[in-house]
């Protein structure tokens, strides 16, 4: 959690484009409240995570709260892996959504080479706390590469073969929790969305965008999470973690 006060005050907060940095949500808001630190996810890092045919030796980061994971939601497509959520793409209206999204936080790999944004994003999907049926779980949203395009009205960088991407993504997220991770091929795929109170005064262009369509659950289904649910240990051994 961080008050929205703290996160406009910070020097990477200094960088978001006025629709996001003065959008009333922070006025309204005292607090920005991410789910993910209370069911075992927080901020994360590790290195030498996957290595791409591309580029080689990538470390995987997990964020979606506190500054880090505020700024990371925000400049997603600022850092190298392109899509309509560039701040120069009309789209790019939902990622305050994202940002302020209890249930949305972001997994990528990177290189660690420094862009005008910050650390480089080569390949990184959003990671959304979803209900299917009765239960949560973990859903990982199309994953977006780093390609040649530098046009942000062109679409041509989600990943051509993503079952690798995904895979490395779940392994991380299914060594952290004990809870079912899906991703848009899973089967026999229905889930929702929780919705977050903080939407009632928002348009529809300003929620979070699901890249696969997703729509939303009952509003007291993530009224009740935020209160209730709790980390489940993963049965599987978390791999070894370091810190930059």
């Amino acid at each position: 959690m961080i008050s929205s006060k703290n996160f406009l005050k910070s020097k990477t907060a200094q960088k978001l484009p006025p629709a996001i940095k003065n959008h009333t949500v922070f006025s309204t808001c005292t607090n920005l409240v991410k789910i993910f630190p209370q069911i075992g996810l927080p901020n994360d890092y590790v290195r030498n995570a996957y290595i791409d045919p591309a580029f080689g030796k990538l470390d995987l980061v997990f964020s979606s709260d506190g500054v880090r994971g505020l700024w990371d939601l925000a400049s997603m497509s600022m850092r190298g892996a392109l899509s309509c959520m560039h701040w120069n793409n009309s789209h790019s209206t939902h990622l305050i959504g994202s940002v302020i999204d209890p249930f949305c936080g972001i997994i990528y790999l990177t290189d660690n080479k420094k862009t005008e944004y910050g650390r480089s994003i080569m390949k990184r999907s959003l990671v959304r706390l979803v209900q299917k049926g009765d239960s949560p779980c973990l859903f990982i949203e199309r994953p977006y590469t780093k390609t040649d395009n530098t046009d942000p009205q062109v679409y041509n960088n989600k990943c051509v073969n993503p079952g690798e991407i995904v895979d490395v993504f779940k392994k991380y997220l299914s060594s952290k929790v004990g809870l079912e991770v899906r991703s848009p091929w899973s089967p026999y795929l229905r889930l929702q969305m929780p919705y977050s109170s903080l939407f009632d005064s928002m348009p529809s262009a300003e929620q979070s965008l699901s890249d696969f369509g997703l729509g939303y659950a009952h509003r007291t289904v993530g009224e009740t999470w935020l209160k209730e649910l709790r980390h489940t240990p993963s049965p599987e051994a978390s791999r070894p973690l370091t810190t930059p």
